[in-house]
């Protein structure tokens, strides 16, 4: 296949993505507010922005391990590859143990805040899910890159649209915020299962084996994940923080109020990034092969969509 055709099919993907995301963004607005009231949704937002941030504690590893993973694969170096994937695998379960062993702790010290206090067992739930959320990924960013790209991006983005409908099934079903996380952790599951499934179909010789990690791998990512991560953590606290402020502050419906506003305006901002996502994987074998030209014309393929 083609540069251009290559990067059309991964812009494809993640434009439906995007078309998704926003779509179960704005539909469930109205089924939140209706089913919990405005009070009740801002509640839900301010409980969300806790997994939220805990999702960075990847620490990047996962944008960088898909950029190492991608060169090593344009250069045919399939142990390469197998040694990052099971290493990567490793540290993203470690993570997620993690998350959940020490904010589970914290948890049961809460005291103070009446909208966090009151909810400690859906937090403990969401905490669950914030795990299983970073492992689901570790299967995505494999196809990713080898080579499916937009198979893998179409597959994740549609089990988490579908993931998203049945939770709002419940809501409306009347599910209280407990409710809703079980349905999330049992969506998030299914999708680790089909994305990995999918990972052997296409990939076949690459598989998880504890023989294969290296930490030394990880060691080598360190300085590129971490500045890596510094943009998206910066963005991620401001988006999220915001919430949380003003939900402590004013009032969860307050919370309801600025998030639903903010989710409408930055529909635009994503579309830019609809393009540039789907060249990285391109760009990573373009630098590992050398290939000059090749980095030029996708340098230019994105000047061209951001104009």
């Amino acid at each position: 296949m083609s540069l251009t055709g290559e990067i059309s099919r991964a812009s494809a993907a993640n434009a439906l993505g995007l078309v998704l995301v926003a779509m179960g963004q704005i539909v469930s607005i109205p089924v939140m507010v209706g089913a919990w009231g405005a009070t009740g949704y801002g509640t839900w937002l301010m409980l969300t922005t806790i997994p939220a941030y805990l999702a960075l504690t990847d620490l990047g590893f996962l944008a960088a391990s898909t950029s190492e993973m991608t060169a090593r694969a344009a250069r045919g170096e399939k142990d390469g590859v197998r040694r990052l994937f099971n290493a990567l695998a490793t540290l993203v379960a470690t993570v997620a143990v993690a998350i959940n062993l020490i904010g589970g702790l914290a948890l049961w010290a809460v005291t103070g805040a009446t909208w966090l206090a009151g909810n400690v067992g859906a937090l403990h739930l969401l905490l669950l899910y914030c795990g299983l959320a970073l492992i689901s990924r570790v299967s995505l960013a494999a196809l990713r890159a080898n080579g499916a790209y937009a198979a893998g991006t179409l597959t994740y983005d549609i089990l988490t649209f579908a993931e998203l409908m049945v939770t709002l099934l419940v809501v409306c079903a009347g599910g209280d915020y407990g409710d809703v996380c079980l349905v999330m952790i049992a969506g998030r599951l299914v999708n680790i299962l089909v994305v990995h499934a999918l990972l052997k179909h296409r990939v076949p010789w690459l598989a998880l084996s504890l023989s294969a990690v290296s930490l030394a791998e990880l060691r080598r990512l360190v300085k590129p994940a971490l500045s890596g991560m510094a943009i998206s953590a910066s963005l991620s606290i401001m988006l999220q923080t915001s919430v949380l402020i003003i939900g402590a502050v004013l009032s969860p419906a307050a919370a309801a109020v600025f998030a639903t506003v903010r989710t409408v305006s930055r529909i635009p901002i994503q579309c830019i990034g609809v393009v540039s996502r789907a060249t990285m994987p391109s760009l990573a074998s373009a630098t590992a092969l050398g290939s000059r030209e090749r980095r030029q014309h996708l340098v230019h393929l994105n000047g061209f969509w951001l104009r």
